[in-house]
Formats: structure tokens, sequence, C-alpha cells
């Protein structure tokens, strides 16, 4: 084996982990998605495709949220450089909402979310299996909308007791980066 070879083949490997160490996954589609981080990697899955002629259920008028409903705050962060398209934003949350209305466990070390286009609304969980509560979406979503500058800036928000990450993002940026670590940073 040629020197080029061995040195061609060690970039391909270093590559290949600062990539993974990066939090390089992509949401393919736009839909209901599952990425499983419990094999060490992050894979994958669409539960359900968007169909942009879904109806939502109901008029969404949400309540704002009482502080009962609110997770204790252990780290919040907004970009404002990382502005959300509200139409997308808004469907987006609405659609994850009416998932977290039905009872549904978020497998342990991984991200259940929901992407339009090119905003995604997601709870990153890091504890065993646990429920996407509607109540806590709602108040993380208004808790954002009361500490960032616009109700469009992407952020988000940890409760460290629970083990789970609320927040909204560009399609085109990493969630859940700690996500990658072994064990998780939470």
């Amino acid at each position: 084996m040629g020197f080029r070879f061995v040195l061609a083949v060690l970039l391909t490997i270093v590559v290949s982990v600062v990539a993974t160490l990066a939090g390089d996954f992509t949401i393919p589609e736009d839909g209901h998605f599952l990425v499983d981080f419990s094999s060490g990697s992050p894979r994958v899955e669409m539960l359900s495709l968007h169909n942009p002629n879904e109806t939502v259920a109901g008029p969404h008028v949400k309540p704002r949220a009482t502080p009962r409903d609110l997770l204790p705050v252990d780290k919040t962060k907004c970009y404002a450089d990382r502005r959300l398209n509200l139409k997308d934003y808004t469907r987006s949350l609405r659609l994850l909402q009416d998932r977290c209305a039905e009872p549904a466990l978020i497998p342990t070390l991984s991200i259940w979310g929901y992407k339009v286009a090119d905003a995604h609304v997601y709870v990153c969980n890091y504890n065993d299996n646990a429920e996407c509560l509607p109540e806590e979406l709602n108040g993380v979503m208004d808790y954002l909308d009361d500490h960032c500058r616009s109700i469009v800036d992407a952020g988000y928000v940890h409760a460290h007791h629970i083990k789970k990450t609320y927040g909204r993002d560009l399609s085109s940026h990493t969630i859940c980066r700690n996500m990658f670590r072994r064990p998780p940073d939470v």
C-alpha cells in the first residue's frame, strides 16, 4: 500500500468521525420525524410524511401556559440571526401539537419533531421513554415567544431534571448537539 492510499483512508476516517461528532444528519422530507441515537449514531426515520392539504385539528388558539405547565428552565437559547418563516413554523408547531395530543412515547436518546419546509419544532429526549406533553410544548413555545426578540426566532429550552429539550429551528441547523456525546451531556 502506498503512502497516499493510507493517508486517504485516514483522512476519510477523520472526516467521518468529525461529521458524526458535529451532528451531521438531515431530515430528508417534510413530516413527522424521529432521529434515534440509541446505537451511537443518528438514524433518521420518517414517521409520517407531510400532506400540505392536511387539516389541522381545531382552531389551535392555544391558551397561554400557566406557570404550572411550564418546565423548570435550566437553559434557554435564542438565535436572533435564525428566523423561521412564520407560516411554516406555525404549521410545524400545530402538527406537532396534534402528535403530542395523541399519547405517544418518545424513545430514549432520540429527537421527535415535525418539519415543514425550512422550519421544524422538536423534542429531544435524553431520558428513558418519555411523553411529548402538549402543555410542555405550548409552555416552552410561549416562553420562547416572551424571551426571544421575535416569535420567529429559533431557540430552545432545556429542562435538566426531566432530561428534555423543546425547541424550534431552521432545518439547516443542527439541533440537540449534546445528543452526540457519550453519554449525552444533559
